[in-house]
């Protein structure tokens, strides 16, 4: 309650209000998504200048018929974490058991998306074993993901995992061919799914100053 009021308190006239969530792993925890948004619908009962938009980034390892259904009717979008293809996703993030977790979370997806009748988004953490962002990128596309983002692993120097200097100019080359595949997508009438495109397009077509790279 104290971070949507701080919210609210601080939105100024702006009317639509974007409430992520973001964990760990939210659904975790479904009484507190679900005690927030009942909490904001008592906001916007009484100020019709608040509106309410929910997103939430989540592994996509725990669904049922209770989450699909909370999703669906307050609109949640769903942004699943997932490292690329089965064989990328099942070597980083397996269970605890060392089961892979690739299988489970892509037929939660198909329920989630079959449910709901609303694309799902992506967002990849990719690492010195898999530079290449073009690959990840054709692959979560084939997988149906309407839009992806690509984010570099945060980890000290030392893990294996670390994104050297070498491994950052191959990463940064595969961005042409990248851009080359937007381009030709776009001439043909359709939108890239490369987030990190979209949202650097829209700051350059509407000229918006940022102060930070990312």
């Amino acid at each position: 309650k104290k971070s949507i009021d701080f919210l609210v308190q601080h939105s100024g006239n702006k009317k639509d209000l974007h409430v992520c969530f973001f964990g760990g792993e939210p659904l975790m925890n479904v009484p507190v998504i679900e005690s927030t948004i009942s909490y904001c619908k008592q906001i916007e009962a009484v100020d019709n200048n608040k509106q309410f938009l929910y997103s939430m980034t989540t592994n996509g390892t725990i669904m049922n018929d209770k989450i699909i259904e909370l999703i669906k009717e307050n609109k949640i979008s769903v942004m699943i974490s997932i490292d690329g293809p089965k064989e990328i996703q099942d070597k980083h993030r397996p269970f605890r058991n060392g089961q892979g977790s690739f299988d489970i979370i892509m037929k939660n997806c198909d329920r989630l998306v079959s449910a709901t009748k609303r694309p799902l988004l992506a967002r990849t953490t990719f690492c010195s074993t898999q530079t290449n962002i073009k690959f990840l990128l054709d692959e979560l596309s084939s997988l149906g993901f309407s839009r992806i983002r690509l984010e570099p692993v945060d980890i000290e120097k030392e893990s294996p995992l670390f994104i050297n200097d070498e491994e950052w100019g191959k990463s940064f080359e595969s961005n042409y061919e990248i851009a080359e595949n937007f381009i030709k997508s776009v001439e043909n009438g359709k939108m890239y799914q490369y987030d990190k495109f979209i949202r650097f397009l829209h700051l350059l077509m509407n000229k918006h100053k940022v102060n930070r790279p990312c």
